[in-house]
């Protein structure tokens, strides 16, 4: 019989990215407006994304940093360039990749999973062009159904979702602003990816007592309850200044 194998196991030296999903992320490429010429993606898996924005916009120059060599050979297969590399021990001053700027940065679902996202955005906006995008998706700590099972002692890990088990850092919407901010980025626009295991209804047209069988929330409102009720937040952002000194 085989054994068992706990979702705790996926923490090993490469993880086990090859078994994610190999998503185009069509919500978060549908916040592309202007068709980009160069673009930058972080964490960029098997390539899935970089495809489809490829197809979308023919001519796009598409450059992905992925750190597992196994997903990163996929991607090799979709894309124009794949660095096989930790972007923070990556002189990115003095590679080929870099030489020109991006005028757009994907990052989907990726600064979770760093030990020290804020770093990791100030050295991409080195390398952001005047007047280009960066487009982020986050998942959302201040989630109700995350909130209950907090309640309730449970903080189960999982090999995907709000309790990835690789992620390291855990965001709510006012600290994925103020990450933001504090980085030198200008949020732009921001889309609510709604959570399905949450039903909150209605216009909240004042505030109201939300009553769960665990707890209880008061002061409820329209802004609060749009945060309570979504799985993830996506970004667009721009950077005052792009292309200068960090």
């Amino acid at each position: 019989m085989d054994r068992i194998h706990f979702v705790w196991e996926l923490l090993s030296h490469k993880g086990d990215a090859t078994n994610y999903p190999d998503s185009a992320r069509p919500e978060l490429t549908a916040l592309i407006a202007e068709p980009p010429k160069r673009v930058l993606e972080l964490g960029c898996h098997k390539g899935a994304m970089g495809a489809a924005i490829k197809q979308r916009f023919p001519g796009v120059h598409y450059t992905g940093i992925e750190i597992n060599p196994d997903t990163a050979a996929i991607a090799r297969t979709r894309l124009d360039e794949v660095l096989c590399e930790d972007l923070l021990a990556l002189d990115t001053d003095a590679h080929p990749a870099f030489a020109q700027k991006f005028d757009a940065l994907m990052l989907a679902d990726v600064l979770e999973h760093l030990y020290d996202p804020w770093a990791n955005l100030v050295k991409l906006g080195r390398h952001l062009a005047p007047g280009g995008k960066v487009y982020a998706s986050i998942p959302n700590a201040r989630n109700y159904w995350l909130i209950s099972e907090l309640i309730q002692g449970r903080w189960t890990y999982q090999s995907a979702g709000l309790l990835d088990v690789t992620h390291i850092r855990f965001f709510t919407l006012r600290e994925c602003q103020r990450m933001f901010a504090e980085t030198g980025y200008q949020v732009e626009k921001i889309v609510s990816v709604r959570d399905p295991r949450v039903t909150l209804e209605g216009q909240f047209k004042a505030p109201v007592t939300l009553m769960d069988k665990w707890f209880s929330l008061h002061d409820v409102d329209q802004q609060t309850a749009t945060e309570l009720a979504t799985m993830q937040f996506l970004f667009v952002l721009g950077r005052p200044g792009a292309g200068g000194a960090a």
